[in-house]
Parts: structure tokens; sequence; C-alpha cells
């Protein structure tokens, strides 16, 4: 005999799943960041402004230009003459005043003070590098390598040492010096540039030439400052004539041929206290240049005021392509 057995039967209850999927946002690239160099001319540190560091203190020679300075990744100058232990030749003692010469020699504070004003290269690539001979230069190089202060270039331009390479951030330089006073082997320069330009993002040339007080590069400064960059240099920067010259750009590249005085004793004309700094920002595909001009008045470092200013700028248009200058100021 059959049996009815009763069986529960289960309501079927729609169930909704909520799914959620992940977002993802392209994360944001920063654009690269440059590095900031700051180029400067002369820097002397015998004679009257040694008078003025005695009496002010070194740093205190820098003036506002310390903060400046600072502010850069990498400050490059022209050391015109040796830090040593000896006695300068353009002191009287007796007096305390300084005496005309040109055989110079600087205090070993020189050294203390690059470092600490944030000077981080030198070039040695100079007349008066050499002027207390070989153990002026060994001690000068001895001096600013305990102050942690790379340098480069000498007198004679031996090839063995005339350039020095850094880097920073991801950037690398060569820097090659020249002295032109006294010697004739550019023949050096060439080969050094292609060599560096396979080794580093940038190759600056900081050549010693040229005819002191004049505002224009006479033909063998232009001659070979387009031969540089058809070798490969990136940017030219001069010194020696002791007053601004010429700017050009030559197929794409900078030629600053002097920047004139940063730190002299010169006091004759406004030409001579007043020069020019090259500010630099460096990225992996191009360069972006600006000028500083600075004064040297009294052997103290100062940023000039509205109508110095002017006029320096007015004097790089005379001698400069106008539009060009005013795109660098």
């Amino acid at each position: 005999m059959f049996k009815w057995i009763a069986i529960p039967v289960l309501a079927l209850i729609p169930i909704t799943l909520s799914v959620q999927y992940a977002t993802y946002t392209e994360p944001k690239v920063s654009a690269p960041e440059p590095v900031s160099v700051l180029f400067l001319g002369d820097m002397m540190f015998d004679r009257g402004v040694r008078v003025k560091a005695n009496a002010i203190g070194y740093e205190n020679i820098f003036g506002s230009s310390s903060e400046i300075i600072q502010s850069y990744d990498l400050a490059v100058a022209n050391l015109e003459g040796p830090v040593t232990s000896f006695l300068s030749k353009n002191i009287d003692y007796n007096t305390g005043k300084s005496i005309s010469g040109f055989q110079f020699t600087f205090d070993p504070k020189v050294a203390t003070t690059l470092e600490k004003v944030g000077i981080d290269i030198v070039s040695l690539a100079n007349n008066h590098s050499q002027n207390f001979g070989n153990e002026g230069l060994k001690q000068t190089r001895e001096f600013l390598q305990k102050n942690n202060v790379d340098y480069f270039g000498v007198a004679d331009n031996d090839p063995n040492v005339i350039a020095t390479t850094t880097c920073v951030k991801d950037i690398c330089f060569g820097m090659i010096g020249w002295n032109e006073l006294g010697y004739a082997n550019d023949q050096y320069i060439l080969p050094k540039i292609k060599e560096m330009n396979s080794q580093v993002d940038y190759v600056v040339v900081y050549p010693h030439w040229g005819i002191e007080y004049e505002t224009k590069p006479n033909k063998k400064q232009t001659d070979l400052a387009h031969a540089w960059i058809d070798a490969g240099a990136d940017v030219i920067i001069g010194a020696h004539p002791h007053v601004i010259q010429t700017i050009e750009v030559y197929n794409g590249k900078y030629i600053f041929y002097s920047l004139g005085n940063f730190i002299f004793d010169q006091y004759f004309s406004f030409n001579t206290t007043h020069g020019l700094g090259v500010s630099a920002n460096f990225y992996k595909d191009k360069v972006e240049y600006k000028i500083l001009p600075f004064s040297s008045v009294g052997s103290r470092v100062s940023v000039p005021n509205e109508k110095d200013s002017l006029r320096i700028m007015n004097l790089l248009r005379t001698v400069s392509e106008p539009s060009l200058i005013d795109g660098l100021h």
C-alpha cells in the first residue's frame, strides 16, 4: 500500500551579486628635473682684493652673490691664480696696502671660501695659475681637493689635465679648459671634445683667450669656437678680456666669448667692474640659458641696480644680435 509523503518545496529567491571593478589611474609622470648650472667669469684674490678680504673677510667679498650661487646644483668659475702658502708679492706688508704687480698668489682661505659659498669647479687654464711654478700649482690642487673643489685645465695646456667630468642627478658634464696666452697648442682641444662627447651628456669648453678690454672677439676666437662646436662642444664660456664680450649662437649652440670679471680689483672702468653670470638649466634633450649681471665695485660682488643692469644689457646689444640678448634677460 502506497503512502503519500509531503516533501517541502523551497522557494527560489533571486540573489543579486554586486561586482566591483578596480579602477586604474595612469600615474602622473613628472617633468624631468633639470640640472641648474651657474657659470662665472674671472676671480682674482690678490692685490686689492686680498687687502679688502683681510679687512672684511673672504666670504663677505662674495656679498649678495653667495645666496645666488648656492641656489644652483653646480657653479663653475675661472680661478685667476694659484692658492699657496707663499707671501703675496703685491702687498706692502709695512702698510698693508696693495702694490702693482701681476704675479699672483691667493691665501689658502680662498679655497675654504670657495667651498662655503658654493663654487664647485674652477678652471686653472689661464696665464696666472702657474705664477709660482709647479710648486704653486701643486699646492693649489691640494688646497682645492682638501676643500672639495674640483678643477680642470692648466696654464701650459697639458693634455693630461685639461679636462674633468662631473655628474649631477642623471646628467654628466665634461669641462675642458684652454689657455691661449703664451701657447699655440689648441690642437689638443678638438680630440678631447670628440672623446668626451661620447662619455658625457654635455661638453663645456672654458677658453682663456682674446684681447684684454675688447668687447668683441677677434677672428681667432670665432674660428676656434665654431670649430669646437662643429667637433661636438655644447657651449663655450670665455674668460680673460676682463670685460663682457659678444654672445653668439652658432649651429644652435651658445658662445659666450667673455663673461668679464666676477671678482677683481680693476676699478678703472664700468666695463671692468661689471660682468655676467650664465644661468643654465640642462635637461637631457635641451638647455635653457639666462644671463645674470654682476657688479664687483670695490672688490665686493653685488647685483647691479636697475640703471647699471640696463647699461650692461645695452652694451651687449651693441656687440651681439639684440633679439638674442632680449631672449636671455
